[in-house]
């Protein structure tokens, strides 16, 4: 609470607004502040400006204090709330804390004083009086004094020039404000890296179980070329052409080369196009005869399959001997020694 015989010093400096400098009435006003922060009773409450000059949209530090002698009586001072500005337009840009500490006060006894900082502007140039700070002690109500703050125009630039550009202004970033920044990048990255462990670990479970169901499944108990050579020679008997069935006679035929491939040379036949074949045969141990009479078998039953080609009576036969060809020329040489021996 601010001391009653100031009042006076209040009432001049509202009567002289238009008849003094405004720089004169800051120094009025302050020490109406000085005489308005001696206090009168055990608890009181003041608050002050750093600095009572500022240029238009400039910074400084307002400092609100609370102070009560313990020996008076106990109690707590209750806060106001502030929005974002305080009376008189000052803008609060940041609160700077709550802070608590041991004084002594002008009576020799100890008091115990709470101050609370507050980064304020002002974005109106003149003279400006703010108002006191109200705040309650109990059920008492306490006053502050009252400040002045004067905010100045920046310099006019030269008629007819461009102005200069406003020096940059550094700010600097708490740690906790760059924590809220980057919190939900990280929380992201940390999501996408534990689904990518997830997946990698789910797929490295399920490979070797779906390798063993494939080999178990897929593996012949009879060597490549005797299914093979079955498979073609019963092709040759039903001789299906002859009763229409085309399409039917020549797609059997190369589906045995394809299941021959896989088994034989574990080449992915069956799940390539006869095009993907060609391109990828370089690499099997096939000799230049043998290389022609698969393509040669491969493309005949392409043409009748997709593009309604219809083949002459030697073709039926001709598909079937170029593939059986194929399998006794490339069947492993042991087995093949033991097919050719009279």
């Amino acid at each position: 609470m601010y001391n009653p015989s100031c009042n006076f010093l209040i009432a001049v400096v509202d009567f002289t607004k238009t008849c003094i400098p405004s720089f004169a009435r800051v120094i009025l006003l302050g020490l109406v502040g000085i005489c308005a922060s001696l206090p009168s009773n055990a608890q009181f409450v003041s608050m002050e400006l750093d600095t009572n000059v500022i240029a238009l949209g400039d910074q400084t530090i307002l400092t609100v204090a609370a102070t009560h002698d313990p020996m008076h009586g106990s109690g707590f001072f209750s806060w106001p709330a502030w929005g974002d500005t305080i009376d008189g337009g000052l803008e609060i840009i940041k609160y700077q804390g709550l802070d608590t500490m041991a004084v002594d006060l002008p009576n020799g006894s100890s008091g115990i004083r709470m101050t609370q900082k507050l980064t304020v502007t002002h974005w109106d140039s003149g003279f400006h009086a703010i108002a006191p700070i109200r705040m309650l002690w109990n059920k008492d109500t306490l006053e502050s004094n009252p400040i002045g703050i004067q905010v100045l125009m920046p310099e006019a630039g030269k008629s007819g020039e461009i102005a200069g550009h406003a020096p940059i202004r550094m700010t600097s970033w708490s740690w906790q404000e760059r924590l809220r920044q980057w919190l939900p990048w990280l929380l992201a990255t940390l999501l996408i890296g534990a689904l990518a462990i997830w997946s990698f670990r789910k797929y490295k479970q399920r490979t070797p179980r779906n390798k063993e169901d494939r080999i178990a499944v897929d593996t012949p108990r009879e060597a490549a070329h005797v299914i093979a050579l079955r498979t073609l020679e019963a092709i040759q008997k039903d001789a299906v052409w002859k009763k229409g069935q085309i399409k039917t006679h020549h797609a059997s035929a190369s589906t045995a080369l394809r299941l021959y491939l896989e088994h034989r040379f574990n080449f992915p036949a069956l799940e390539r196009s006869t095009t993907e074949i060609i391109q990828a045969i370089n690499r099997l141990p096939l000799r230049e005869n043998d290389t022609e009479n698969l393509i040669e078998v491969l493309t005949l039953a392409d043409l009748v399959k997709f593009a309604k080609f219809t083949p002459e009576v030697s073709d039926h036969q001709r598909i079937i001997s170029r593939s059986i060809e194929f399998v006794e020329n490339t069947m492993p040489s042991q087995e093949a020694n033991e097919t050719l021996a009279p």
